[in-house]
């Protein structure tokens, strides 16, 4: 490796000249254009890199991310995974390390802060399930002089930036889908309330009335046997679907699997939009389309925030709308 020696040697220079030159540290530093473009080009030409670690312990950075996560969603269903694999990529990209935690509960996270402090990272990235137990926490770590950023479905406090993504948009957009997709008498398996606000949204835009036995449930379960539970519900009543959201993909395939065990044709008498855009929907019986909600896109942006917020920026809170991809379950 080419050291800043050799440079100061090359061009008949101090060594903590060349270190200021090529650090951008010049100051007040007497120096010539010419000295200064010698010395660089002789750079260039040795191929000189920068010691990172050098550089970020000068410049009081550790060069690294902390990253706690809850996990959210059904096991499998790639929401925490897609917002981890943008943010390692991003990190990697401007030579960001990363320090990746799990918790589950307020005492988890606690455990888990004893690594948030300046003397092991540059910023802390909290994301998963809405944790508003973790806001006294969390604002401590702020006033250490640590930024930090959330990727929760809700803003926990005012000064704490946040990254979200639009749910009422989630169920709006793959309702809107099936609308138009030429469904008149859509059926939904209710979660969120947000979604379900979603739903009804879309209906009302395109001036469909809500039928109230074309919902089913109310709680948040998200799961496969929920969705086989709600194909069963809808058959056993004879209710007349030409159209179904899932507020997941596992309910979306459990229901999916039971109406083409009982001879349903999907998509030709029945389409089908589920939530997550997870990884085995392109493997369901029916490819399954679905509402992403765009993790890749919170994750960078995330570390983006955090960055601004290293460098001294004002940022402000994020809401990313989510994605449908379209597959085989609801193409006319």
């Amino acid at each position: 490796m080419v050291s800043l020696r050799t440079i100061a040697d090359d061009v008949g220079v101090s060594i903590s000249l060349v270190s200021k030159v090529l650090n951008d540290r010049m100051g007040t530093t007497g120096i010539g254009p010419d000295l200064e473009a010698r010395i660089r080009q002789r750079a260039r030409e040795l191929n000189y890199i920068r010691n990172k670690s050098a550089l970020a312990l000068l410049q009081r950075r550790q060069d690294v991310i902390g990253v706690f996560i809850h996990r959210e969603g059904r096991s499998g269903s790639g929401v925490v995974e897609a917002q981890l694999d943008s943010i390692s990529k991003e990190a990697t990209r401007l030579g960001k390390r990363q320090v990746l935690g799990f918790f589950q509960n307020v005492e988890e996270f606690t455990h888990l802060c004893q690594l948030a402090h300046r003397g092991v990272m540059d910023g802390l990235l909290v994301g998963g399930i809405t944790h508003g137990d973790l806001v006294s926490l969390l604002l401590e770590i702020r006033a250490s002089g640590l930024p930090v950023v959330t990727m929760m479905q809700k803003r926990i406090h005012a000064r704490v930036p946040n990254v979200s993504v639009d749910q009422v948009e989630v169920g709006r957009l793959g309702t809107q889908h099936l609308i138009e997709a030429g469904c008149q008498r859509i059926g939904h398996i209710r979660d969120f309330a947000d979604r379900f606000a979603g739903y009804r949204r879309a209906l009302a835009a395109a001036g469909l009335p809500y039928v109230r036995n074309l919902v089913f449930g109310s709680t948040a379960d998200f799961g496969y046997a929920k969705g086989r539970a709600a194909a069963r519900y809808f058959l056993d009543h004879k209710i007349d679907l030409d159209g179904l959201f899932a507020q997941s993909d596992e309910e979306a395939v459990g229901a999916l699997n039971v109406f083409c065990d009982a001879g349903v044709k999907v998509p030709e008498s029945l389409r089908i939009v589920g939530v997550d855009n997870a990884p085995y929907v392109e493997f369901s019986r029916v490819p399954l389309t679905s509402v992403s909600q765009s993790g890749h896109e919170r994750g960078r942006i995330a570390v983006e925030l955090l960055l601004s917020l290293l460098e001294g920026k004002p940022v402000q809170s994020a809401v990313v709308a989510p994605e449908l991809v379209v597959r085989a379950s609801s193409r006319s």
